[in-house]
């Protein structure tokens, strides 16, 4: 299984122990807007949320990772 603690949530790169990803710029500390799913939620012991990309009436899509490749 993968160790996600290093990862950003937004590019899903390593970035080891950095606060603001080197690759896209995001910052580690960031906040999802409510009510959508925390940053690093696991879902069904497989995917890892990441980043709220966009939301609408009909739902949300957001920057994810499969922990189970």
């Amino acid at each position: 299984m993968i160790n996600s603690d290093n990862l950003c949530m937004s590019c899903m790169k390593d970035i080891g122990t950095e606060k603001q990803c080197p690759y896209c710029g995001f910052h580690a500390d960031s906040k999802q807007i409510e009510p959508y799913l925390p940053i690093r939620t696991v879902l069904g012991n497989r995917y890892l949320v990441g980043k709220l990309l966009e939301y609408n009436g009909d739902g949300a899509t957001y920057m994810g990772l499969d922990l189970s490749t």
